[in-house]
């Protein structure tokens, strides 16, 4: 498995995950209320590291770098655009709508690293770039 097959995976994994956070906090009644929240929290940012290091780096090779070319400059872009969909996506949501407006920007920024991460790995099969 190439850097980017498993950025990709790991990427959709992170969604999930916050799915399944959603999911848990909704049927506890409250985020504080719901005892699988942490595991769930914690799987998802686990899965969030290799699409990072995957984006940084492009799929390991220096013929094919990522959307954020090399790594150092990489990993501040991704960081910036995550803060500004966060941000963006909180300034949007009401704060009327109490947890479901404190998750919705991981929420987005995950959908948003999932989508980014499985068009460039298809890019790359039809491309015929060995993405494992």
């Amino acid at each position: 498995m190439t850097p980017l097959r498993i950025a990709t995976t790991c990427a959709v994994g992170a969604v999930v995950a916050w799915g399944l956070k959603a999911v848990a906090i909704a049927v506890a009644g409250g985020l504080d209320r719901s005892p699988s929240r942490d595991r769930c929290s914690s799987s998802a940012w686990r899965c969030c590291s290799p699409p990072s290091s995957a984006g940084a780096g492009g799929d390991g090779r220096p013929e094919h770098p990522g959307p954020g070319g090399r790594r150092p400059r990489g990993v501040l872009v991704g960081l910036a655009v995550s803060f500004l969909v966060e941000t963006g996506v909180g300034a949007l949501v009401p704060e009327s709508s109490g947890w479901v407006g404190e998750e919705a920007g991981l929420w987005a920024t995950s959908t948003l690293t999932a989508v980014a991460f499985g068009s460039w790995y298809a890019r790359n099969r039809r491309s015929g770039v060995r993405s494992g």
